[in-house]
Formats: structure tokens, C-alpha cells, sequence
């Protein structure tokens, strides 16, 4: 029967057989490895000899060399490196590579070694190079961008960049680098522009940059109704925040919002410029002013009036709120129940705080002119007489109607309405003369009256019209002396009515004649306006009713 083997005799042929491998496997490799680079030896002699078949049918390889890829050599293997001529003058292998090994030299004395001649992995960056960075990341303005190569080792470099990966056809030569610069000026939400970088050795690398855009600005829009003011936002991109303020300068604290529409509502405490402004989600800004009247403010509704009778003075009266208030004026009656004061009325636009100054005519029971030109009258024995009716004004300025004058009144504008005043009756025993009454564009002629015996010795005052008159805003006085009688003074009126007077001096008893009346005024800036002859008895008045808010 034969033996098997023992378990100690098999480990000692398992030991023998390691042994041989450990010996015969190095030997083995080492004569392959010696074959390849034997063979990569014999592929760099054929590029010497591709190289001077180049010279002689193309042209001169010079220091800068022809790449060994671009010779025709049959199963050409390279994938970069160079065939250059030296400075004395031969030819010489420059990092030559099939990916494998690594030659350079002349061709009596080529140095091989393992592995690539370029082993290193190319970078590149991206950078922002300028541009404003606002809110969230974004650019608010069009960001220029810079791409950036490493330098270019012995393989050479391609380069390229984009959204996906490119390269451009031309290399970069070894020791060339490539700086290009672009400026985004398409709005985006958010996009990635990446590089990318590749050896001639096959190594690559990538860089990127992420962007968000926005160089638009938002939009605000406002409308006001009193103190009420509605704001309208937008943006392509969404609000950020709002902000109501009273300054030009935008502001640092904002109201949070977000959409890319709203409306926002804001009731004004204070009349004044405002400024609504508006921030997206980047940063940009925009604003819009609008104004809130203080009439927005005014405690006055339509139909509220102030009156104004004789004080003595000339009153004042300060606008509330701006808007349309109506005018109206009566002027005084003539003394000793003279002619009938006119009626002025019309609706002028005024401003807030504006001040205007009333004064109102009176009537008299004396030959003394009413307040605010009346004329005086003269009266004696047998008779009567009284003196003209004030008017009644309203102007921009202050003083009796006479001393404001013409050009101060007409010509600049600072008279706005008059009621004029009735003429001073007059009378001689039973017979009396009426005075005239107050305009009205024009008053009307005093009266005379005679003797009782039929002889008239009087004329009657004419009345003031609105370019002529006994004097601007003042009644004629009576400066005749009489006997008997009496003789009525002018109205007061934007023109006087004249006195009455004697038609001869010679001749001054029982005399009767009565003042004419003055006239009244409506400034071009009134409206709805209208002025009416003898309206009023006794004194003046005025009246200023608010109508409605500008």
C-alpha cells in the first residue's frame, strides 16, 4: 500500500516554492520592464529619425521645437513632449512621454525614467475682481469676473470655461498661463460659471463661480387722499423692505416685506414732503415723495363762516386750511338814512395761514362820514344832512380802503372785493333829496331837492364808478357854508361818490342835496363773482364761509 505525505513534508514544499517565487519573480519583472523600456527607446529613436525626415521635406526645427504628436511616425504613441534644436545645433528629446515613461536628450544619450513627465494636476481660480455686493449675496451692479490658469508645465495646457465642461483648441505652451475677464450683466437668481484645466499629461482641474444678479431697482409708486397715502411696491425678484420717511437719504431701519408686489396704506400726522421708499432682495433702492397738504389737517368743514361787523378797526382774519372760500361784503348806508349800501360777492382759492384783513363801512346819523370813507356832509337851520356810508373791503394788506391805493390795490393784486356805500340824504323842511346807493360796478347819482318854492340850489353827488370818483376808496365831503339846508357827503367805495354841492355860492339858503354813492370791486382771481347796487341798510358787514379743501 503506498504512503501519502506527511503535513510537515507539504509545508516544506510550499516553503521551497516561495522561495523560487521570490527569486525568479523580480527577475522576470525586471526583464519585462527593461523590454518596455527598451521599446519606448527604440519609439524616441524613431521620432529623431520622423524629426530629420521633418527637416528635409518641411522645414527647419528650430530652439522652439515641433511637438512629437504633430510628427508622422507609424503608431505613433505620444501624447506630448518635443523634438527641439539645441543650442549646438542638434536634435534633442524634451520631456517626450507616452504616459509611461519620460525621455529627454540628445539621441547618443537619452535619460528614461518611469512615469509622466508632467505628473502634477493643473488648478485654475475664479475670482470677482469688481462689483458691488449688495443684500443676499447679489451683485447690484454687472460683477466682472476673472478666470485664471496655472502656468503650463511640460505637457502643455488646455483651458475653458463655461456652464459645462469645454476646452479651447489651442494650448498653452509649457511655462504659459491665461488670465481672461468677463462682466456679467445678465440678471440671475443664482448660477454656477465653472473653469476647467486639463495637462497635456491628462490631468485636470476645475474652479468655479457662483453668481446672483440683480441690477434692477424695485418700484414704488404713491397716491394721497388728505393724510392718506397709498403705497404701491414691486421688484422682479422680491421686496426686502419698506420705509416712510421724511428725508431724501435713504434710510438705515426698514419695515420687513417680502413678494414681489405689495400695497402698504400710511396716514400722515404732520403736513409735509415725504419720501416712501422701497429695498429688494439685493439691495437696490427706490423711493417716491409726496406731499401731505395741511389742509389735511384742517378742523373746518364746508359751510363753516366767520362774520365780521364794525369794530373799529380793521380785522384780520387768518386762513385755516387752504382751500375755496366765499366773500361776501355789504356796504354801509348813507347817514340820515341815506342810499342803500352794495352787495360784492365770490369765491376765491386761499392758502393756509395766509392772513387777510376786513374792514367793515358804517353807517353815521351825524354829517360825519361812516368808517372807511364815508364824506362828510353839512347841514344848518331848516335842514338836514348826513354823511356818505363807509365801505366795506377785503385785501391781502391792512389799512383803510383809501390807504391802500390803486396800484397797491388794482394793479398788484391785494384788493380783493368791495361793497360800496351809500350817499348822505339830505333835506330842506318837507323837501328831501335821496342819497345815491353803493355799488355795485358803479353807485348810483345823489338827488336835490328845492326850496319849497321850486327853485333848485343843489346838484346831486354823482356816483364812483371803477375808474373815476371823488377819490380812490374815499366819499366826497361838503365843503360848501350854507344858511339853510343841508348837503349830503359821497359813499365810500373802490371810487367815492362826490358831495353834493351848491350851484352858486352866492345863493346858500334852502338848499337840499344828497351824496352819490360809491362804487364796488371784484378782483380778476374771484370767481362765481357778482356785485349788486344798494342791498344794505344800516352798517356794513362781510362775511367768509369755507366752501372746500383744495
Amino acid at each position: 500500500m503506498k504512503k501519502g505525505f506527511t503535513l510537515v513534508e507539504l509545508l516544506a514544499v510550499i516553503v521551497i516554492l516561495a522561495v523560487i517565487s521570490l527569486i525568479t519573480i523580480p527577475l522576470i519583472m525586471g526583464v519585462i520592464e527593461e523590454s518596455k523600456v527598451g521599446a519606448f527607446k527604440d519609439s524616441i529613436s524613431l521620432t529623431f529619425s520622423a524629426a530629420e525626415l521633418y527637416e528635409a521635406r518641411v522645414d527647419t526645427i528650430t530652439t522652439a521645437g515641433i511637438n512629437v504628436v504633430d510628427l508622422d511616425m507609424k503608431n505613433n504613441n505620444f501624447k506630448y513632449g518635443k523634438i527641439i534644436k539645441n543650442a549646438s545645433g542638434d536634435l534633442e528629446a524634451v520631456n517626450v512621454s507616452d504616459g509611461n515613461y519620460c525621455a529627454n536628450g540628445v539621441l547618443t544619450n537619452i535619460t528614461v525614467y518611469d512615469g509622466e513627465c508632467d505628473p502634477d494636476a493643473p488648478i485654475c481660480t475664479y475670482t470677482v475682481t469688481s462689483g458691488t455686493l449688495g443684500l443676499n449675496n447679489y451683485y447690484t451692479n454687472a460683477p466682472t469676473i476673472e478666470f485664471t490658469t496655472s502656468t503650463s508645465k511640460s505637457s502643455g495646457l488646455y483651458y475653458g470655461y463655461g456652464f459645462v465642461e469645454n476646452y479651447e483648441t489651442i494650448m498653452l505652451n509649457e511655462g504659459q498661463s491665461k488670465t481672461e475677464t468677463s462682466t456679467i450683466t445678465t440678471n440671475t437668481d443664482g448660477v454656477t460659471i465653472n473653469g476647467y484645466v486639463k495637462s497635456g499629461a491628462g490631468k485636470t482641474g476645475t474652479c468655479s463661480v457662483d453668481l446672483k444678479i440683480d441690477t434692477n431697482s424695485p418700484t414704488v409708486t404713491t397716491s394721497v387722499s388728505g393724510k392718506d397715502a397709498t403705497v404701491t411696491l414691486g421688484d422682479n425678484l422680491g421686496i426686502n423692505g419698506y420705509a416712510i420717511t421724511t428725508s431724501a437719504v435713504a434710510p438705515t431701519v426698514w419695515t420687513s416685506e417680502t413678494g414681489t408686489s405689495k400695497v402698504e396704506a400710511y396716514t400722515a400726522t404732520v403736513a409735509g414732503t415725504y419720501y416712501a421708499w422701497v429695498r429688494d432682495q439685493a439691495g437696490n433702492t427706490a423711493s417716491s415723495s409726496f406731499v401731505v397738504a395741511s389742509n389735511a389737517f384742517c378742523a373746518y368743514t364746508a359751510g363753516n363762516y366767520w362774520n365780521f361787523g364794525y369794530n373799529g378797526t380793521i380785522q384780520a382774519f387768518t386762513v385755516p386750511c387752504s382751500g375755496i372760500y366765499k366773500l361776501q361784503v355789504w356796504g354801509a348806508q348813507g347817514g340820515y338814512s341815506g342810499g342803500n349800501g352794495g352787495y360784492s360777492v365770490g369765491d376765491v382759492t386761499l392758502t393756509r395761514d395766509t392772513i387777510i384783513y376786513v374792514g367793515v363801512g358804517t353807517t353815521t346819523s351825524t354829517v360825519y362820514g361812516g368808517f372807511n370813507g364815508g364824506g362828510n356832509g353839512v347841514v344848518s337851520t331848516s335842514g338836514g344832512a348826513g354823511g356818505g356810508g363807509g365801505a366795506t373791503h377785503i385785501a391781502k394788506v391792512t389799512g383803510l380802503l383809501s390807504s391802500i391805493g390803486y396800484t397797491s390795490g388794482v394793479t398788484n393784486g391785494n384788493l380783493l372785493i368791495v361793497a360800496g356805500g351809500g350817499g348822505g340824504r339830505s333835506n330842506y323842511g318837507s323837501s328831501t333829496a335821496s342819497g345815491g346807493t353803493g355799488g355795485g360796478s358803479s353807485g348810483t347819482n345823489g338827488t336835490d331837492s328845492s326850496d319849497g318854492q321850486g327853485n333848485y340850489k343843489a346838484y346831486g353827488g354823482s356816483a364812483g364808478t371803477q375808474t373815476s370818483g371823488y377819490a380812490f376808496g374815499q366819499g366826497g365831503h361838503t365843503y360848501n357854508g350854507i344858511s339853510s339846508g343841508g348837503l349830503g357827503g359821497g359813499g365810500g367805495g373802490l371810487y367815492g361818490g362826490y358831495p353834493a354841492s351848491l350851484k352858486n355860492t352866492s345863493d346858500s339858503g334852502g338848499v337840499s342835496g344828497a351824496g352819490g354813492g360809491g362804487s364796488g370791486y371784484l378782483s380778476s382771481v374771484l370767481t362765481s363773482a357778482s356785485t349788486t347796487n344798494g342791498i344794505k341798510t344800516g352798517d356794513g358787514y362781510a362775511t367768509i364761509t369755507f366752501i372746500s379743501l383744495n
